[in-house]
């Protein structure tokens, strides 16, 4: 039986949340219907506020799990250390 790695989980969530972002990204990019309703200037713009967004977004996504696994690995270390004092025979200061 395999044990659960969390940085291997986690890599493999932020890949496919971003995998995920990319896909709707690129199928909600403007379609150009036909070059007599292309209109290059407003398109563009429209296009670069849309990624921007996207971008934006998931970097704030990121930053969040980024705290979220901070936070548990301080947990998780601050409890293995308060176990071991605990088990310890050593005198307390």
């Amino acid at each position: 039986m395999k044990t659960p790695n969390p940085l291997e989980d986690y890599t493999r969530n932020l890949y496919n949340l971003q995998r995920e972002v990319f896909e709707k990204w690129v199928t909600a990019l403007p379609s150009v219907q036909s070059m007599s309703n292309y209109n290059a200037p407003q398109s563009l713009e429209q296009t670069i506020a849309y990624q921007e967004q996207v971008v934006k977004g998931s970097l704030e996504y990121q930053e969040l799990v980024l705290k979220m696994a901070l936070d548990t690995q301080k947990q998780m270390w601050d409890s293995y250390f308060q176990t071991v004092k605990n088990m310890s025979p050593l005198p307390e200061k």
